[in-house]
């Protein structure tokens, strides 16, 4: 496991996904913890797939860092160069909801409602 990104201390890594890495990690400057996205680039990458995935990180960076609602996850922080990118974001607590997609395992209709509606607030900013 890696023990740092930048200027964070990489504390654990929280889930993986095709391109990203996140990994949970101190920063000097928040006193709560912090998510890292990370993506490393390898040389055995195609050169179009790396050249599209860095502007994805330049550009998803740039776009989320305006966006600034109780709904979406606020961005400190992005990198990219030759060999890596990450988003440093707001680590929020909870769980996925996944959990509840069991016929066994619900929602109740009343948080679903809520949640649903939150979601909108946030596309509606956005």
């Amino acid at each position: 496991m890696i023990e740092r990104i930048g200027n964070y201390r990489v504390l654990r890594e929280l889930g993986r996904g095709a391109t990203a890495t996140v990994y949970l990690a101190e920063s000097p400057d928040f006193p709560e913890p912090v998510a890292i996205k990370r993506v490393q680039f390898s040389g055995n990458d195609e050169a179009q797939w790396t050249r599209r995935l860095r502007k994805l990180f330049a550009t998803e960076g740039v776009v989320a860092r305006k966006l600034d609602h109780p709904n979406i996850v606020r961005i400190h922080e992005t990198y990219v160069d030759d060999e890596q990118a990450y988003i440093v974001m707001e680590y929020v607590t909870g769980h996925e909801l996944s959990v509840h997609c069991g016929f066994d395992r619900l929602l109740p209709l009343h948080r679903v409602v809520g949640i649903v509606f939150k979601c909108c607030l946030a596309l509606d900013h956005a």
